[in-house]
């Protein structure tokens, strides 16, 4: 029977998604649309006998439907193994030899460059952006492994303790670049 009722057609395509969408690859999905849709193709049916004659037949809906389905997983098969691969690499972590040496703890470090990337000092996208840039290519003298998430997050809830230590650290940068001669300060001496 031409049983072309929009209730039947929904029933009948949602159990066979259900189906499919438990399968784990869109290889095997795409594999046991062909089955279900050799199944559909062998069905007989009374073409002559119609439910809603003014709806499209029952078939041919089908048909199309089984046929839109197979073109979207082929089209998209390579789509999902592409994303994979770039999420992939883009979680894998900077594998860097040579490190920089801070002796400072995360939390300091992270202050630092958060106040970096806040007082425009450095140039970036985002705050996000620097501590993924520099972060890898340094260690502490606790930690050689560095996330550059774990550091960015830390500095947003810095203890008084790491405040003062991470000041204390920019005086001393301070103290120690008013010490360098300048050329008409090294003039003036001889």
């Amino acid at each position: 029977m031409n049983y072309n009722s929009r209730d039947y057609i929904n029933y009948f395509t949602k159990s066979i998604a259900e189906k499919i969408n438990m399968l784990e690859t869109k290889a095997e999905r795409i594999d046991s649309l062909h089955f279900h849709y050799k199944e559909f193709s062998q069905m007989q049916s009374n073409q002559s006998f119609i439910l809603y004659p003014e709806h499209e037949n029952l078939k041919a809906i089908l048909d199309n439907w089984f046929h839109q389905e197979i073109l979207y997983l082929e089209k998209t098969m390579h789509l999902k193994d592409n994303v994979r691969e770039i999420k992939k690499i883009n979680r894998t972590p900077y594998l860097v030899q040579d490190k920089i040496k801070v002796n400072l703890s995360i939390d300091q470090i992270g202050l630092i460059l958060r106040a970096c990337d806040e007082s425009h000092l450095l140039e970036s996208p985002s705050m996000s952006f620097v501590f993924k840039q520099i972060i890898p290519f340094l260690s502490t003298p606790v930690k050689d492994e560095l996330s550059f998430d774990s550091v960015r997050s830390k500095s947003y809830h810095a203890e008084e303790r790491d405040k003062t230590i991470a000041c204390e650290v920019l005086e001393k940068l301070i103290s120690k670049i008013e010490t360098y001669y300048s050329k008409s300060s090294f003039c003036k001496l001889q």
